[in-house]
């Protein structure tokens, strides 16, 4: 089921996501590799999110970002077909939590689109 509803969320198009306002200005990250859209998003004013997993909710994806590459704002990733990942973005100020979906293997991962939720009210771990 999670698989599904991570499938469902991958599949919305960039434009959709780039639409969504942000206190802080969204730097052109879509088609870019993460390593390099992360970059760029600190250096915008975003701060990595640390999301809190339930207990036993670790899977081997998010821990092989958190463990090797040092991303700890992984929030979520499918471990098969196109291989999406959604991170975590807040802009230090609670007011936004911007989420960038990418495709693609570690480390190769490519920047598919993004999206700001304002006023988050839940953790970054869960889908609104």
């Amino acid at each position: 089921m999670k698989i599904l509803a991570a499938a469902l969320i991958f599949s919305v198009s960039a434009v959709a996501f780039a639409s969504n306002p942000c206190p802080i200005p969204v730097p052109k990250i879509v088609e870019q590799s993460y390593n390099l859209a992360r970059g760029m998003l600190i250096d915008a004013g975003y701060l990595p999110a640390m999301p809190l997993f339930a207990q036993g909710d670790q899977s081997i994806i998010r821990s092989e970002y958190r463990d090797i590459y040092g991303y700890a704002e992984s929030i979520d990733c499918a471990g098969t077909g196109a291989a999406p990942c959604v991170f975590g973005f807040t802009d230090g100020q609670g007011r936004a939590l911007l989420r960038v979906f990418t495709a693609g293997e570690s480390p190769h991962a490519v920047v598919t689109g993004h999206r700001c939720d304002l006023n988050p009210k839940k953790r970054p771990d869960r889908n609104p």
